[in-house]
């Protein structure tokens, strides 16, 4: 049983998904966003209720996060808002897709 379970460790790491990741679609984030209902405010805003609302930040041009917009974002942080400090990108749509429907079950 441990030599399956080590196995699926290494076939995961090997085809370049991170362990938490497989796991949970947001262990990227938390790195520098609050996943909490505090919405504590670190390196980026908070997530938790961010699906459905308006950008905290007015220069964003997105009337509101939804699969689009948030698609949009994930892809490349910085076509969507140049100059902004959000180095992370998704680059495998699926990955975005698994990321936005975690993020729509924040709240």
């Amino acid at each position: 049983m441990r030599a399956g379970i080590i196995g699926v460790a290494v076939l995961l790491v090997f085809i370049g998904l991170p362990l938490a990741a497989a796991a949970d679609p947001l262990s990227s984030c938390k790195s520098c966003h609050d996943l909490s209902a505090d919405k504590r405010k670190v390196m980026g805003p908070p997530l938790f209720g961010l699906y459905g609302a308006k950008p905290i930040n007015a220069a964003i041009p997105v009337k509101k996060w939804d699969d689009a917009s948030l698609d949009a974002w994930l892809a490349n942080p910085k076509d969507v808002l140049p100059g902004n400090t959000m180095m992370f990108k998704v680059a495998d749509k699926a990955k975005r897709d698994e990321v936005i429907a975690a993020m729509k079950a924040l709240k």
